[in-house]
């Protein structure tokens, strides 16, 4: 596996700013959690919860497809969190009443119904995996994520997606399902859980839904494709673009996130809007050349927007706390070890009101980093 280096450029030369890993996994967990939708496009549910066995699943969530997604952070090169997550998996399809009154107390019985329990996610978090972990995952027809790590001096959150997020496993069957039934090995050619409005398809349609994806994934390296039972999404940290195919009418449904039809004035004959943003007709070839720069726009919105919710923790609470902490005994200038000193206090957190207020407060009694 490549490894990842960042370069500070001044005055047209290059520095190296070194990556390292969060001392203290708990302050990774805490991080991510914290600004888990800022940084994957999830919702928070819950943090080390009970499942009545000897374990916890390290963070729950739910995504914007309402599929549940169990998070696990690698603490030790040689931890199997794979199996872990697996186990946790199963206990998501045989405990599903209680993930839904998990959700029905955070987000209310609207969200609660409609968790769609035929995709579950889960999401494996580390500085580093094995190849062993890469070869295991595509050998097992369940939806896992490999995410890397690097944490940079300079303040910054490296994240690297080293799988597709295209599901195996998801669709089709009972609701209530053993995650153990979906270890077999694939075979080529086999269906799994790719669109099955596809293989219904025209040439000139299929044509047509090719042209759009070539479209779609050339936006930028981030852009990952997933195709699931009712749907394709695309999506960066969360989905912003949604295709279904109508093989009978020979058109093509493209729904775009987080735009309005004032948004999409070009192309207003074929568009209407919805609660979630722009829905597109896409009736020809034409039509593709048409909606670029309202999916690139979509895409860019994606990518640069921040749940405002995510940030309401800067607090007055968290701020004294900072500054005491900065100001007590030989004091806490660094932005590492304060995150380290705030995480084995259990005091819940914001990253980047964190990250300003230790700017402000070194600012103010004329400091420079330590490291």
């Amino acid at each position: 596996m490549s490894d990842i280096k960042l370069f500070r450029l001044s005055d047209g030369k290059a520095s190296e700013i070194t990556g390292e890993t969060v001392a203290l996994e708990r302050a990774l967990q805490n991080i991510f959690e914290q600004n888990l939708y800022e940084l994957l496009g999830i919702r928070f549910l819950a943090s080390e919860y009970d499942t009545s066995s000897s374990r916890r699943p390290d963070t729950l969530g739910l995504d914007d497809d309402n599929s549940p997604v169990i998070i696990e952070y690698k603490r030790r090169k040689d931890e199997n969190i794979i199996n872990q997550g697996i186990s946790y998996l199963d206990w998501l399809m045989d405990n599903q009443a209680d993930f839904k009154w998990l959700v029905m107390d955070r987000f209310g019985k609207g969200v609660a119904d409609k968790i769609n329990f035929s995709a579950p996610r889960l999401l494996c978090v580390a500085s580093a995996f094995t190849k062993f972990d890469e070869k295991a995952i595509k050998r097992i027809n369940i939806s896992i994520e490999l995410i890397r790590y690097r944490y940079f001096t300079n303040d910054s959150l490296m994240l690297e997606f080293l799988t597709p997020t295209t599901s195996k496993a998801r669709g089709g069957g009972e609701g209530k399902r053993s995650v153990e039934g979906n270890l077999s090995l694939r075979k080529e050619g086999a269906p799994g859980g790719k669109y099955g409005a596809i293989a219904k398809a025209t040439p000139e349609l299929r044509g047509r839904l090719d042209a759009l994806r070539d479209l779609i994934n050339s936006l930028g390296e981030d852009v990952r494709e997933e195709q699931v039972e009712n749907y394709i999404g695309f999506k960066s940290t969360k989905i912003f673009a949604k295709v279904q195919l109508r093989p009978s009418l020979g058109t093509i449904i493209l729904d775009l996130r987080g735009l309005k039809l004032m948004d999409v004035i070009s192309i207003r004959d074929i568009a209407k809007e919805t609660k979630r943003g722009v829905r597109v007709k896409i009736g020809d070839g034409e039509d593709v050349n048409r909606i670029k720069p309202c999916i690139r726009e979509s895409y860019e919105r994606s990518i640069a927007g921040h749940s405002e919710a995510g940030r309401a923790n800067a607090s007055h609470g968290i701020t004294e706390k900072i500054r005491t902490l900065f100001d007590e005994g030989r004091g806490i200038t660094d932005n590492k070890e304060m995150l380290e000193r705030l995480t084995r206090e259990g005091v819940q957190f914001h990253l980047p009101t964190v990250q300003t207020q230790m700017s402000r407060l070194r600012r103010k009694h004329g400091l420079t980093r330590t490291r």
